[in-house]
């Protein structure tokens, strides 16, 4: 009973959140961050850094984040010294970042990232004035501390004991940026992971503008549009428009052409457009862009993205910051103008919604499909959202995830990074106990809170038949299982829960399988055991129909009974056997015969009884697991379906691209034709 509040109360929060998300808006801007970036200016970053690309990098940062933010500069060797201290970033503010950039040179003997991390604490205001904080790292070694201060074992220690949990108690996320391999992974991972960061290692100075792309990208979510090849896509409600372009070659220029085909470069840029041009990549500010298809011209296909300023914005509420190894992850994701959640048909059927999973070692890459359906999950989905269920990922890593809404006229896309972590549940098989009964722990990720989980642990047997039991917890806690294995044989348990976490986000469940081996010396042999299996079936019903039969003989016997005690009733019962008289019983002695196959019979009777109430237990049984199966196989041909809903837009998409392509390649010959005939009427003049 209490589980079933708890679902409608769990339910019910998640109704009230998502009615509030499509009624009460959705933030255009992102709240105001408090940023602070150390740098470290040992001396071995001249050697991996020879043509100053840091402070181009840095720029561009300082160059991407909002108005309304606020940003601070430090940088370490030795020690480290606050070079910009933390205010909102006024054109002035930011003319005195870009100043202090230029002035940074490369000269210390040591590396103190003791040092830098506090004094980078010491440059957040002691009030939380904000909402988002972040401490930005970036290092090219390991903990190198002047001799003269101390040991850096001592140091380090120090950092991980001392000024860690101050950044975990402000809530200060560390963005670790390890430049080179010689740099210190496991320390800079450490602080990052132990306080909601993130790590990023470089391998070359030339990368680091992506390093920062990422960082920012991570921080404000701002609003993008995919470069899809050479061309993305600009519609009106477009204000402002940011690139940033990666180069193919370091000295190969890049252009862009609008959707006039006007062909826009760094030397014939006029103003209002800005552009920043370096040998790695070109950074674009063009405010007004004109609507409709542009190119790119000298780039190379990573790193490139389209930054927007628009009021027409793709919002991806109830995304994890983390997802467990064990978690469907819930991708949801809508179109809001104005605050106000969209859900015109028209606007919508003509839109594909899509989820793109990338590992960041670019080996493996999942694309979904995302519908309208809520895919089975808890409470009502408002109109306008579309919702995707993807499956767990295994193994600890960080994964790219990328949201894009491709309309006609328009695309969005949103770039996050998803950390997979530990699961939310861990399950161990402890000692199978003399008796045969197998126990599994389900250990709680510390950390971590879920309520009101519902769902089911199943069994699926050696025979392949599949046994489930309920489950309700009122919040994510150890828990044991146990269960009688009937025969010998590997079982495979597998967990489903879905519920709330305490940020009321939802969440569902799902653990890889646990297999138990069950040797043939434990199996049990109880015959409660042996009715769950399929050979105690068919025992059972082979039972059943012996039952049936000796009824049916019984019944054949007790009528003969019946008819020759009518005959007996007849005669006198004090007559004695004599010679020619019919062999018969005394009275008295064919009633105690009588009552005593009665007894028999309702002996019987009883255990067909309770036979059939086994097998209706049983049969109730295989309908659960039944219904369990069904569902399975239902989520797989919907996911099957929407697949192919989603392959068959593309495909009308791909061809409604080729016959653009087709009728602007004719529309170039045209041109060249005419250009043609106009060079040969000069020629004749």
């Amino acid at each position: 009973m209490h589980g079933t509040k708890t679902g409608k109360y769990r339910r019910l929060i998640l109704a009230m959140l998502l009615s509030m998300l499509a009624l009460g808006g959705l933030p255009i801007q992102s709240p105001a961050l408090e940023l602070v970036v150390a740098l470290d200016t040992s001396g071995s970053m001249k050697q991996n850094d020879p043509h100053q690309l840091l402070p181009q990098a840095v720029r561009l940062l300082v160059t991407l984040v909002q108005p309304q933010d606020r940003l601070g500069l430090l940088t370490f060797e030795d020690g480290a010294a606050l070079r910009l201290p933390v205010s909102p970033l006024t054109p002035a503010h930011n003319q005195q970042a870009l100043a202090e950039l230029k002035k940074l040179a490369p000269r210390g003997l040591y590396t103190d990232l003791y040092a830098a991390l506090e004094e980078g604490l010491k440059a957040f205001p002691g009030e939380d004035r904000t909402p988002s904080r972040a401490l930005i790292l970036l290092t090219d070694g390991q903990m190198d501390i002047n001799p003269q201060k101390g040991q850096s074992a001592d140091f380090t220690a120090r950092l991980i004991q001392e000024v860690l949990p101050q950044y975990q108690e402000r809530k200060i996320p560390i963005y670790a940026v390890a430049f080179t391999e010689q740099s210190d992974q496991k320390l800079l991972q450490q602080l990052a992971d132990q306080t909601g960061g993130r790590f990023l290692l470089v391998q070359q100075a030339a990368d680091l503008y992506l390093a920062f792309a990422t960082i920012y990208e991570e921080l404000e979510h701002p609003q993008t549009a995919p470069v899809i090849g050479d061309q993305f896509m600009i519609d009106a409600s477009v204000q402002e428009a940011t690139l940033i372009i990666s180069r193919a070659r370091p000295r190969t220029a890049v252009a862009l052409i609008d959707p006039q085909g006007k062909k826009i470069s760094f030397k014939n840029v006029r103003p209002p457009i800005k552009w920043f041009a370096t040998n790695n990549f070109d950074l674009i500010t063009i405010p007004q862009p004109k609507p409709g298809r542009w190119r790119l011209v000298g780039h190379q296909n990573r790193g490139n993205r389209v930054i927007l300023v628009t009021d027409v914005q793709l919002q991806c509420p109830f995304l994890p910051y983390a997802a467990g190894q064990d978690e469907e992850i819930i991708i949801a994701a809508g179109l809001a103008q104005r605050q106000i959640l969209m859900h015109t048909k028209p606007l919508l059927e003509t839109t594909i919604f899509s989820a793109t999973l990338e590992s960041s070692d670019h080996k493996q890459k999942f694309v979904y499909p995302l519908e309208a359906t809520g895919l089975g999950l808890p409470g009502s989905w408002p109109q306008g959202l579309r919702v995707g269920r993807l499956p767990p990922l295994e193994g600890a890593a960080l994964w790219h995830l990328s949201i894009q809404a491709l309309g006609k006229t328009w695309q969005r896309q949103q770039n996050f990074s998803l950390p997979i972590i530990a699961p939310w549940f861990v399950p161990q098989v402890q000692p199978q106990s003399p008796d045969g009964q197998v126990t599994i722990k389900f250990t709680a990720a510390t950390g971590r809170q879920a309520q009101g989980l519902e769902g089911w642990l199943s069994v699926k047997k050696p025979s392949g038949q599949i046994q489930a039991s309920r489950l309700s917890l009122e919040e994510s806690k150890d828990f044991q299982f146990n269960f009688q294995p009937p025969v010998s044989g590997t079982y495979e348990v597998t967990l489903q829960l879905s519920g709330t976490t305490d940020q009321g986000r939802p969440l569902l469940i799902r653990s890889p399988v646990v297999a138990v081996e069950v040797p043939a010396a434990l199996a049990s042999q109880s015959t409660a055991a042996d009715s769950n299996s399929p050979s105690g079936r068919s025992e059972l019903i082979i039972r059943l129909a012996i039952g049936l039969i000796a009824i049916l003989v019984l019944a054949g016997l007790t009528v003969l009974l019946f008819r020759f005690w009518q005959r007996r009733s007849r005669l006198s019962p004090a007559r004695s056997i004599a010679v020619g008289d019919e062999v018969s019983l005394p009275f008295e002695k064919e009633n105690l015969l009588l009552k005593a196959q009665v007894m028999s019979l309702k002996e019987t009777l009883a255990q067909v009884e309770a036979a059939n109430q086994a097998l209706e237990k049983e049969i109730k049984l295989t309908k659960v697991q039944n219904a369990a199966e069904q569902e399975e196989l239902r989520k797989e041909l919907e996911h099957y379906q929407q697949q192919a809903r989603m392959v068959g837009q593309l495909e009308t998409r791909l061809h409604q691209a080729e016959n653009d392509a087709k009728n602007m390649q004719e529309e170039y010959l045209a041109l060249f034709s005419r250009t043609q005939q106009d060079k040969d009427i000069y020629k004749k003049d």
